[in-house]
């Protein structure tokens, strides 16, 4: 593994997972997104926000066999992504995967990262069949919104399909 490299988290079994995976692809099962830099994983969190924790304490976190993607694109400056990403250390989770709302969720939080390189693009946010519609338009209703079906956004499974990414390995 390298600085840069993208940690992508298969799905494990909480409903939230499950419906963040199976509404955003049908060939991916990917839930969580985080980034390395210097041994530790930049990770935007639910429960704290951006954070930054050791590589061993972000595999044990997640009890769920990890991804390793590197990004392909030799112009990136490795040196810069870490600085943005420090910045954005501390921010609040973006629970409503709206760009404009406050904070960052984990897939926005690395398309911020590299939107200087068009390594990563928004797509509409996805919710899937009607049974996943149902859930997600109950859980925006508890943040008092409307499903933003025509908002653009990312997840997990929409960066892992950017040619700019070739797999590397798994752990478990």
């Amino acid at each position: 593994m390298q600085n840069g490299d993208l940690l992508f988290v298969r799905s494990k079994n909480s409903q939230f997972e499950k419906m963040i995976a199976e509404s955003t692809s049908n060939k991916h099962n990917y839930t969580h997104v985080g980034i390395l830099i210097d041994k530790h994983v930049i990770n935007a969190t639910t429960k704290y926000g951006c954070i930054k924790q050791s590589l061993d304490a972000f595999i044990n976190d997640q009890k769920a066999p990890i991804d390793i993607f590197r990004i392909m694109d030799k112009k990136i400056d490795f040196n810069l992504i870490q600085q943005q990403a420090e910045t954005m250390l501390g921010l609040p989770y973006n629970h409503s995967f709206l760009q404009a709302d406050k904070g960052l969720y984990c897939s926005e939080l690395i398309t911020e990262l590299f939107k200087d390189y068009h390594i990563f693009k928004l797509e509409p946010l996805k919710f899937g069949n009607e049974k996943q519609v149902t859930y997600w338009q109950q859980y925006y209703q508890k943040l008092g919104l409307k499903l933003p079906t025509n908002e653009l956004g990312s997840s997990p499974n929409s960066l892992v399909d950017s040619d700019n990414l070739k797999f590397v390995e798994t752990i478990v």
